[in-house]
């Protein structure tokens, strides 16, 4: 089973590290993530191809740039309190389990078709 790839990008209390299981590899030095965990590290989109979700463990997203995640469809929450790394952890679930990965990746796939080329390729992948 593919593991699902976190860039840590700051340090993250060992406690909270604890709770990802054999499904996720988290390393800060992690060249292709799929998710990355910041505290207060300034994000850029710049390298990261395959990312789709990018967690603040803390109050606020003023380091990340929402606007240009949001337009390529990454993900950006923050998880301020005690229970940041719980709902971390569920939402990076959710999204591994729902393999979101690859619903972006059909529907980029698509950006440039109209009419009924859409149409046939979206009914031939159901």
């Amino acid at each position: 089973m593919e593991t699902f790839r976190v860039k840590k990008m700051n340090a993250i209390a060992a406690e909270g590290l604890e709770l990802f299981d054999e499904r996720y590899t988290v390393d800060e030095n992690e060249k292709n993530p799929q998710g990355l965990i910041v505290r207060s590290s300034p994000v850029t989109l710049d390298g990261f191809p395959e990312l789709l979700a990018i967690a603040r463990a803390g109050s606020g997203v003023n380091n990340i740039p929402v606007e240009e995640a949001s337009e390529k469809g990454i993900c950006v929450f923050n998880a301020p309190g005690a229970n940041a790394v719980v709902e971390l952890v569920f939402t990076m679930l959710g999204i591994w389990v729902r393999n979101v990965d690859k619903g972006v990746a059909f529907c980029s796939g698509l950006k440039d078709m109209q009419g009924e080329e859409l149409n046939a390729e979206v009914e031939a992948r159901k």
